[in-house]
């Protein structure tokens, strides 16, 4: 009766753990779910084993299914402490010491069991014993089963141990999650010590009747973890393949899950990702944490070795049945190229070939713009309005060339001598402008002979004929209320006042009154 009762209970649990590696292998392609399917194989062959193996009744079928079983017991126990240690985001540190520590023993059993016959260091020994009239295999334990054992007590304990910890560590919803994973473990030690303590005469294997039991509260801990349910629909929208940085997010904004392509673009700024809360790893000082807070599209600008790269990062929520957000898949494009050539194409729409100054339409919107966006009603602007003299004579003498040449040089003057704030524009031919925001007409007025008596003094060499050029100016104050188009009239009326009274000086509008 006990056997059979056995029987029943191995052969369902069976159907429900291929059932769960199954669903686990068709619904996500990370390394916690194929750890999560393994460790399903390899408890389903050890429990089909055990269950053909207590139900045959001939001996050699017994010592069949005994070695099948032994294709999965020797790396359950790893495998699940590997699984603990990936659910607790403490596999990857260290991995390949971590690895060679936890499968090294599990392998080299895997292979003295099955070539146990030349050298018994497995087992001594397996006879027939009979129990309620069925006949089970009695094995009397070798140095290498010793050792497994030992192996096998210390992978389930120290997966126990690492899940308390991370319990104990954590006091938010994520921490609860953890605790279905502790009772899995304490099921799977408490199933290990009571095949110590009973004694061998039963040959009841009591590890095999605890790990579906333990299984089921690790199903729970997976399908009310984010690990399946939030990184399965991840990855069927944009993970696999894909050339962008992708970032997964928790709705507690901790990372479940990056791709290659975002590690290499973070760690060439000196950011290492790893499975940690996301303050942890990106500190709230860069201006990336404050770009990755934000639900909208943004733009972040990363200085590297080769320039600066610009990068959109976009946001898509993973919602659940409530329509809460399960977590967010933050994507990195980079547009670098789209976006200097949207600059270059914005530059040639705004700028003077010639100057490299502000066009005429594009000066007049930025003025435009600045005055529309200062609060102050009491804030003070001046427009200049800036003619080279003698403009036509110099075309006459040494020939357009020399013109532009004037041009060129003159629009690099008026870049170092005001403020790159300041809008700066040539509105035609040989007449340019230059709107400044300031606290009176003292301050312009100083900049703007400042200006004049720079140019004046300085030497224009071209194709070896050497001369000066000078500029006349004239100033009108700007309110907030004005037109920029009935202040250029102003300016324009001062410049005049310039023009024909010398040249080579600065005039003010309010002044000509």
């Amino acid at each position: 009766m006990v056997f059979e009762s056995i029987s029943i209970y191995l052969f369902i649990s069976i159907l429900f753990i291929s059932f769960f590696a199954a669903f686990i292998q068709s619904s996500a392609k990370d390394d916690y779910a194929k750890i999560l399917f393994v460790l399903g194989l390899a408890i389903t062959l050890y429990m089909f084993g055990y269950l053909e193996e207590i139900t045959a009744t001939l001996q050699k079928s017994k010592l069949f299914w005994h070695q099948f079983q032994y294709i999965g017991i020797p790396f359950i126990s790893a495998l699940w402490l590997t699984m603990a240690l990936m659910y607790t985001d403490h596999f990857y540190k260290q991995f390949k010491i971590k690895l060679i520590l936890i499968y090294a023993i599990p392998v080299c059993t895997f292979v003295l069991f099955f070539t146990n016959d030349f050298h018994h260091l497995y087992y001594h020994s397996i006879v027939l014993s009979t129990m309620d009239e069925y006949v089970t295999l009695m094995k009397i334990p070798g140095p290498a089963y010793v050792v497994q054992s030992i192996h096998s007590g210390i992978m389930i304990l120290v997966a126990l141990f690492v899940l308390i910890y991370t319990f104990i560590k954590r006091h938010d919803h994520d921490g609860e999650k953890i605790l279905y994973m502790i009772f899995a473990s304490g099921f799977a030690c408490f199933g290990l010590s009571i095949d110590y303590v009973v004694p061998t005469k039963h040959n009841i294997d009591f590890m095999v009747l605890s790990l579906p039991i333990s299984m089921i509260f690790v199903i729970l801990a997976v399908l009310r973890n984010d690990f399946l349910e939030v990184k399965t629909k991840a990855r069927e929208l944009v993970f696999e393949d894909s050339s962008e940085g992708i970032l997964l997010l928790s709705g507690k904004n901790r990372i479940l899950d990056y791709n290659t392509a975002l590690f290499s673009i973070l760690e060439s700024d000196n950011i290492l990702l790893s499975k940690k809360n996301l303050s942890d790893v990106i500190p709230s000082s860069h201006q990336l944490s404050e770009l990755l807070e934000s639900p909208r599209a943004e733009l972040w600008e990363r200085e590297a070795d080769d320039g600066i790269h610009y990068y959109e990062i976009f946001t898509t929520q993973i919602p659940q049945k409530n329509y809460s957000a399960a977590g967010t898949i933050k994507t990195f494009r980079d547009v670098t190229e789209i976006y200097l050539r949207t600059n270059r194409l914005k530059k040639q729409a705004t700028t003077d070939d010639l100057s490299g100054l502000l066009n005429r339409r594009a000066f007049i919107h930025s003025c435009q713009s600045l005055m529309n966006t200062v609060a102050a009603p009491d804030q003070k602007f001046f427009l200049l309005m800036l003619d080279i003299d003698f403009f036509k004579q110099i075309n006459d003498t040494y020939g357009h060339a020399a013109g532009d040449y004037v041009i060129r040089q003159f629009g690099k003057q008026v870049q170092q001598s005001f403020r790159t704030s300041d809008p700066l524009g040539r509105l035609g031919g040989e007449e340019f402008g230059v709107f400044m925001k300031a606290t009176g007409i003292d301050v312009v007025l100083t900049k703007a002979e400042s200006f004049r008596e720079i140019l004046a003094s300085t030497e224009i060499d071209f194709e070896n004929n050497i001369f000066a050029v000078t500029v006349s100016i004239g100033i009108a104050e700007v309110t907030k209320y004005d037109h920029i188009n009935d202040m250029i009239s102003k300016a324009d009326r001062a410049l005049y006042y310039s023009k024909h009274n010398g040249r080579n000086q600065v005039s003010i509008y309010d002044e000509l009154q």
